[in-house]
């Protein structure tokens, strides 16, 4: 079971979300970032707070809705596309997001 996302999406998300990225809940535990590519993000920091606010902001007029619950509905979508079909669902969510920008 993959508990990370991958380097390619790590990469792509510190280019799309510069230094406004968050970083990760345990960052703490980790001593790298994939050697600068990127965080190594995990299921929970992609489903939290400041994570999906960012991403909202970034990828505004994405989800469809209004400004004020466009963090709530990126929680919800990456949510649904985790329990439906796993991690690599929600990396390739994520990556059709940032090329769509």
């Amino acid at each position: 079971m993959t508990t990370h996302i991958s380097y390619k999406c790590a990469k792509a998300l510190k280019e799309f979300l510069g230094d406004s990225a968050p970083v990760p809940l345990d960052h703490e535990a980790m001593h790298f970032d994939h050697g600068n590519g990127g965080w190594p993000y995990q299921l929970h920091d992609l489903l939290s707070k400041p994570f999906c606010k960012v991403m909202a902001k970034k990828a505004e007029g994405y989800t469809g809705v209004s400004s004020f619950y466009a963090d709530w509905e990126m929680s919800n979508r990456l949510s649904y596309l985790y329990f439906t079909a796993g991690l690599p669902a929600v990396e390739k969510e994520l990556m059709a997001l940032m090329e769509a920008r």
